[in-house]
């Protein structure tokens, strides 16, 4: 007996083992996430890893900035913090995040303040 297949006879069997492996990887709490278990079944290479810190060069980068003018506003001559490991001055996103949104929040209060503090008009 020979049984003859083709590719659209073997595509629900290949989407059925797919999600079963993929409902296995979430139930069973894999390292794996799901995005990446359906991007690597799909035949997509997942998105690298974000780096837990980053480089002088990269945080510009990121910032939009030249790397002396971020060097100028790192602790201790400014307020962005870093870390430092060894010579290496490095940078975690997440501090970078926090830096931008207090700088935003600096930003907003004078204007609210001069705002709730206007001078008295003349009239009464």
């Amino acid at each position: 007996m020979e049984i003859k297949l083709d590719s659209a006879d073997l595509q629900p069997l290949v989407r059925e083992i797919v999600r079963e492996a993929l409902a296995a990887i979430e139930h069973a709490g894999h390292p794996l996430n799901a995005a990446n278990a359906k991007a690597h079944a799909a035949g997509i290479r997942p998105a690298e890893p974000q780096p837990l810190l980053l480089g002088l060069r990269d945080a510009a980068k990121l910032l939009s900035v030249s790397e002396k003018t971020l060097w100028n506003h790192t602790k201790p001559r400014g307020q962005i913090p870093c870390v430092n490991i060894g010579q290496r001055v490095l940078y975690d996103p997440g501090d970078l995040q926090a830096w931008i949104a207090n700088a935003k929040a600096a930003a907003v209060a004078p204007r609210i303040s001069e705002k709730l503090i206007e001078p008295a008009s003349g009239r009464r």
